[in-house]
């Protein structure tokens, strides 16, 4: 759980940035994510982002951070000078102190409580506004967007942002969390989603192959044409985001995966290679295991019933076709 904060701290770190800028900024985002408050890992990222074209050399900033602020200007069409960007930057950090101060506020002069989404979402937009951009300039919005319509509303919203929160926006399991993401958003842009039992969103391609190794059958539906095309237009602005994160995702998960070369113990004799996935369950297998009835069993076999019926008819009326074609030539002969 994170520290206390109230508002003599608030009041300090407003005092640090007026002072010293991003620069404060930075230092500011640092003590909130060493008490604990995840939002501020995500924020310094961004607050620190650099080397996003090839007129800066030097790269700062997390992953996502970098992400974060070219999506903003390739999905704005713009060009930002370090200074408009310093001033997104610390109209951002200054939203998160009055998010803070309120929940200061509401725990009765001080709080453990980090942001929720829809005051995430409420100074970005509010930010975005006053530099004339718009909240479709963020990151997060067409994703957590659907998330709200197609997996649960704003509970889904807020469950999904708490699990963002908790990698601090740095790390592999950032880059496994927004690559998720990526990828949830590229099931729209396809035109059909598939949903479960209770008509929720499931992943597309572990749909197909959960319906590929075993008896579930999950729902298909359409995606209306206006959700479609802005999926496209957000995997649009985010492709260059796209070999960002997923290239050192690759690089993360061989490391996982396969280890690192380790000197030979002469006493031990070799040290074996490590291998997690050897050691993991298949999702696919576990999610049939949780999810698969007799119900469904049921129907895939009469299914496979009808399909033989089917296929025994055909086979039929091909004889009887082949039989009145031999006749018709006998006759004819």
């Amino acid at each position: 759980m994170a520290q206390p904060i109230n508002q003599a701290m608030i009041k300090d770190y407003q005092d640090r940035i007026a002072t010293k800028k991003v620069e404060g900024v930075i230092e500011v985002y640092n003590d909130l994510l060493n008490k604990g408050y995840n939002y501020a890992g995500w924020a310094k990222g961004v607050a620190e982002a650099n080397g996003w074209n090839s007129s800066q050399p030097e790269i700062r900033g997390s992953i996502t951070g970098r992400a974060a602020v070219m999506f903003m200007k390739d999905s704005s069409g713009r060009d930002f000078s370090d200074r408009e960007l310093n001033e997104i930057r610390i109209d951002m950090a200054r939203g998160y102190l009055a998010a803070l101060s309120q929940n200061i506020d509401k725990g009765n002069g001080k709080t453990q409580a980090d942001i929720e989404f829809d005051q995430m979402r409420e100074f970005h937009k509010a930010v975005f506004e006053r530099h004339n951009l718009s909240i479709d300039n963020w990151t997060l919005e067409t994703p957590m967007k659907f998330i709200g319509a197609y997996n649960g509303g704003e509970a889904a919203q807020e469950k999904k942002w708490q699990e963002l929160a908790k990698t601090q926006g740095d790390g592999a399991d950032a880059l496994i969390a927004s690559a998720a993401l990526y990828n949830y958003v590229q099931d729209f842009a396809r035109g059909y989603i598939y949903v479960d039992d209770k008509g929720l969103k499931i992943d597309t391609a572990m749909a197909e192959q959960i319906q590929a190794q075993t008896f579930k059958v999950f729902e298909m539906k359409r995606v209306p044409e206006r959700d479609r095309k802005e999926a496209e237009q957000w995997l649009e602005n985010a492709s260059r985001i796209k070999p960002l994160l997923f290239s050192r995702l690759e690089e993360q998960e061989q490391e996982r995966h396969y280890g690192y070369s380790r000197e030979q113990n002469p006493a031990e004799g070799p040290l074996p290679q490590q291998h997690a996935h050897s050691q993991e369950k298949n999702p696919f297998l576990e999610f049939a295991e949780k999810n698969v009835t007799e119900k469904d069993v049921e129907q895939f076999l009469a299914r496979v019933e009808e399909y033989g019926k089917e296929q025994e008819m055909l086979e039929r009326q091909q004889a009887l076709e082949n039989q009145r074609v031999s006749m018709s030539r006998s006759f004819f002969s």
